[in-house]
Formats: C-alpha cells, structure tokens, sequence
C-alpha cells in the first residue's frame, strides 16, 4: 500500500488510505493490496526493530502510527509506536494475563469509525481513542455473551460498513455478533448449526452479489467418544445486514484454527492442518448453496491463508512455497523455502520465513518463484507466527521477542 497509488480504498465505514493496514489481513481481508508497492527494482533494508515480547497479535498502521497488542510484567497492553522509527507513543494496560494464554494476546486490532478496537485473552472487547489510547467503552465478551474459552478469545474484531464484527464463540445465539462501533451496543447476534471455531477470525466479502460474513465451524465428536471419531471443519455464511444464515457446509474431516478466504469467482478456501479445500458458492433467488470444487494436500494451514494472484493461489505447504491454479486446485509448482507465509501488493509477493527470520521480495506467478531481494529482518530462528504487515514503504514484521520494519528502497 504506497502513496504511489493514488487511490482511496473504501473500508469499514470510512475511507482508508491506501497507505494504510487497517486490520487483520489488511484492508481487504486477504492479505493483499492493489498497488505498485513491491513493483520495480527494489531494495529491501532493515529499518528498525524493538523488544516485543508476550504475544503475537498482529499490526494495524494508518499514517505514521502502528498498533498492536502485547504481554508487559502481568498484563496485557495496548500499544501505539511510530512507523518512521518503531518509538512508543503510548502504551495502555488492559487486562491481567490470562493464565491459559501462553502466548499471550494474538487478536489484531482493527481500526475504524475513528476508533481502534482491542480484543485481550480475557475477553474484554474495547473501543481506544487512536490518538491516546483512552478507552472509549468495553465489552466483556465473556459475560455479555457467555464465551467459554479454555485458552481465552483470540478472534480480530473486523469492522465491515456501519457494523463492528466478532466472532465471539458464545453461548446460544451469540457464536457471531455485530456491534455498534460507537457504543459496542449489540445490533444482532447469531448461532449457526455447529460451533464456532473459537480462535479463528472470520472473512467479510460479497459472494452472489450479497454481502455476507464467512465463519469457520468446528463439528466435535460426541463426549465421552467410544469410536474415537476426530473433529470436523466447515463454513457457515451470515448475512452482514441482520446475520441470518445464507448456507453452511461440513468438511468430511480434518480441521484447523485458520480465517478462511474469499476467492474470486465466489469461491471460498478454508486451509486446514491437512489440506486444502475450495468451495464454490451459487445462487438461486434468495437461496445459496456451497459445494466442492476441489481440494489439495499441497497448501496446509500455518501463519496466514494464501494469496492470489492472476488466476492462481500462492501459499504453504510444508517446507513449500506453493502455486496452485485458482479453477483447478492442480499444483502448478512447488519452491523449497522452508515454512513461512506471504503477502501480496500488485503483481509481486514478500515471504516472511516462520523460522529463518528473512523477508524475500520475488515474482511469483505461474511459471514460477524468482527472488528479487531479501533482507534479514529479525533473528534466525525466532519464530514468527504472525501475518506480516504492509504499509507505508515498509514490511512490519513480528517474531517471538521481537518487531522489526523493513523499508522498502529502490
């Protein structure tokens, strides 16, 4: 997202320069943008980095200021820094670590209606002044909607037009719910035929011309379970308007924690721990109905879902970098990089390597991966578990112990 680009990207109720990383997968959910940020002879630098500890909560950034969730001493905070040189601008506690979250807060904050919002383990959902950090209000996800979640609430807050949206894995109706960004009033809530999947965030996008929420559900096995039958994955779609449920599919197995993807040609891809499987969806008047288009080995669920590019879908599988055709689900090729995930901006990808700590900046289309530059962003061997961030001429990039911004030079 650079200011080459003159253009403003609509988003959440307001408009998002396209400068901007406004929420989890950016701006449009899928962890790509339309600009020449990547284009040309580039050049990739380290920056900055500073001492991130406690968390793997991705980064938000809109102008020269990013924000991000973390673990200091026995809480969780908030945390505003400056993009231009990583230093702090304010810093605000929000809850007591929650003692089943090892690895503290990994919710992304999402930015909108003039406010950021935060979701911590503890499950207090809060709206922030941007500029200071003051809470505006607070939700407690666990009260308010009966979530009971053994390793406490992991799923971003989305905002999506005049609506703030959580999958809050509550009880009843209250597994989906959408907000008022303003006062986190309740407009409606919802339940859907199965489980939530409690630590997983959901895909917003229009498909048959509706604009709907995609949620990843879980089928678990009966308790106590004699024939030791394993838990299931499937989609279920709501629709953004009033939440009704659009359609819903199970998976014959396999599963995962992992935010499905919204395809183009009203397709949806939801990777698992084992494979991955794309659905196509169709309409018929009111009526919706999702059905198999294909599935692969070859792309698993890791750090982030995949991204697509001219009419192919590009991701993990394993030690691979991976291209699978967009209509076939065939692989195309596969590139030994070793484990990480990947963004994408115009017509070229940045890898973010989970364990070699390097930011790589290559051509990635259908006849192949070819490397352009690369850079060592944080320390080898460190692990990174969180989607990368673009925006503002620089790939942001959290491991374990650590935030590092890569600039981009030409």
């Amino acid at each position: 997202m650079r200011p080459a680009l003159a253009v403003v990207l609509t988003l959440a109720g307001g408009a998002a320069a396209a400068e901007d990383w406004p929420q989890f997968l950016g701006p449009n959910g899928n962890g790509a943008v339309e600009d020449a940020a990547l284009d040309g002879a580039v050049k990739l630098k380290k920056a900055w980095s500073q001492p991130l500890e406690g968390g793997a909560a991705g980064i938000v950034v809109s102008g020269d200021r990013l924000y991000t969730l973390a673990t200091e001493g026995d809480n969780d905070i908030a945390l505003a820094l400056s993009a231009s040189d990583g230093k702090q601008l304010w810093r605000t506690v929000l809850d007591p670590s929650f003692p089943a979250a090892t690895s503290g807060p990994t919710s992304t904050p999402a930015l909108g209606h003039g406010n950021l919002y935060t979701l911590t383990p503890a499950c207090k959902l809060r709206a922030h002044d941007p500029q200071t950090g003051t809470v505006r209000w607070t939700v407690d996800v666990k009260e308010k909607f009966g979530a009971q979640l053994r390793l406490g609430c992991h799923a971003s807050p989305l905002v999506a037009g005049d609506s703030l949206i959580l999958q809050a894995a509550g009880r009843d109706d209250h597994r989906l719910v959408a907000l008022d960004p303003a006062t986190g009033a309740v407009k409606w809530s919802a339940k859907g035929p199965h489980r939530a999947i409690s630590y997983s965030t959901p895909a917003v996008g229009a498909l048959g011309g509706v604009r709907q929420i995609v949620l990843h559900h879980v089928i678990l096995p009966p308790d106590p379970n004699p024939d030791n039958v394993a838990a299931r994955s499937g989609l279920t779609a709501f629709r953004l308007e009033d939440g009704g449920v659009l359609w819903t599919v199970d998976f014959e197995k396999n599963v995962s924690w992992e935010t499905p993807l919204l395809l183009p040609g009203d397709r949806v891809l939801l990777l698992t721990w084992n494979d991955a499987q794309a659905y196509k969806v169709t309409r018929a008047g009111d009526a919706f109905r999702a059905e198999r288009a294909w599935a692969t080995e070859d792309l698993i669920s890791y750090v982030s879902p995949p991204v697509v590019r001219d009419g192919h879908v590009i991701g993990f599988g394993r030690d691979f970098l991976t291209c699978v055709n967009l209509e076939t689900g065939k692989t195309v090729w596969r590139e030994k990089l070793y484990p990480g995930s990947v963004l994408r901006a115009g017509n070229r990808v940045a890898v973010i390597g989970a364990n070699t700590g390097m930011v790589r900046v290559g051509e990635a289309d259908a006849t192949g991966w070819r490397e352009i530059a690369a850079v060592q962003a944080v320390n080898r061997g460190a692990s990174v578990s969180t989607p990368a961030t673009l925006a503002g001429g620089k790939v942001f990039v959290r491991a374990e112990d650590e935030l590092a911004a890569v600039a981009i030079e030409r």
